[in-house]
């Protein structure tokens, strides 16, 4: 077994060698031949990992600091029952429990990164060995969203067509991949809510509650697609009653329908998995397009209120779906509680 002290050099904020192993395990999960992990994705890993050091570092919340190499199975319970904060034991007034989901994520985590440990022969056995638990299933239930490299085949596999029908469906999926509106907004857009006197198109959003009505502007790639699409919709006539001025219709000239829309999305993304070697996701529909859009702009410095706006919801809580995602700098200020819907 190594010796600790040695690895504890140059080592800065706890740490005691621990950043020194992180970096080591990130570099062979990046070199990974499936789910690569990049540096950008690891913010949340990263995060659980200092916390934990740092928690050791700072007493191991007791008396004396542990170095993160001689970490005990009874270190690991009651730094899980206390929650990451290293100043949990020093407060006055008890901290309030980490929920059974989050606890569960710190153990796999931490167990993983002991395991890496223990292929290097750093350690004997991980302090989290317990860590393989099954997911409960509130926790399989929450959010979904499609990570860097799904998105990216999702965008190489869109309609490149020059047909009419290609040309929407290439719009239809450029909105939802960069605006996140829902499905049945983007059902209900009129041809009056799409602005195009900027070099960006903005989209005005309808809806029931206060929170839905925004005015929303696309980025270059999905400005082009819808651009291209409104030139061929306002050559198209529909007739049917209340559909006259809809943006997206069908072959027979009809609004279309929020089960279209999924069919297009579920469609595309199918082909774009497959296509790329990647294994196919429990959901596949727009739902998953629009968290994934809310999580990228949380988790690379949006203002939250802005994020909140765009997304047309009342205030923060109603992210607490997608937490498990959010960079953990990010969800603390936050404040949305994690151990309950």
């Amino acid at each position: 077994m190594s010796d600790p002290v040695a690895l504890s050099a140059g080592v800065e904020d706890g740490g005691h060698g621990a950043e020194d192993h992180f970096e080591d395990w990130l570099v062979n999960r990046a070199n990974a031949a499936r789910d690569p992990i990049s540096e950008s994705s690891a913010k949340p890993y990263r995060y659980m990992w200092r916390a934990w050091c740092r928690w050791l570092a700072s007493a191991g919340g007791r008396d004396e600091p542990v170095h993160w190499l001689l970490a005990t199975s009874e270190h690991a319970q009651r730094y899980l029952q206390q929650g990451p904060s290293p100043a949990a034991s020093t407060r006055k007034s008890r901290s309030a429990p980490i929920s059974e989901i989050t606890r569960q994520r710190y153990r796999r985590f931490l167990h993983i990164l002991y395991m890496h440990a223990l292929h290097r022969g750093l350690v004997r056995e991980s302090p989290f060995a317990g860590a393989e638990e099954p997911l409960s299933v509130q926790e399989q239930s929450e959010g979904q969203i499609f990570h860097a490299i799904q998105l990216q085949a999702i965008a190489e596999s869109l309609p490149s067509g020059t047909q009419r029908m290609d040309v929407r469906d290439r719009a239809i999926l450029c909105v939802l991949l960069d605006a996140a509106i829902t499905t049945s907004e983007l059902c209900q857009l009129r041809l009056q809510h799409v602005g195009g006197h900027l070099s960006k198109v903005s989209l005005s959003i309808d809806g029931k509650r206060t929170a839905q009505v925004r005015t929303l502007q696309l980025e270059p790639r999905a400005s082009a697609a819808l651009r291209h699409w409104m030139e061929i919709r306002r050559g198209i006539t529909v007739t049917r009653p209340g559909e006259e001025d809809v943006v997206f219709v069908s072959k027979k000239g009809r609004a279309m329908t929020n089960h279209s829309i999924f069919h297009l999305v579920s469609t595309t993304v199918r082909q774009a998995f497959t296509s790329h070697h990647l294994d196919m996701p429990n959901h596949i529909g727009a739902q998953v397009l629009r968290n994934s859009r809310l999580v990228h702009w949380l988790n690379t410095g949006m203002p939250v209120d802005e994020v909140v706006r765009r997304a047309g919801f009342k205030d923060q809580k109603s992210f607490r779906g997608l937490r498990a995602h959010i960079d953990p700098a990010v969800l603390q200020p936050l404040r949305i509680r994690t151990h309950g819907p």
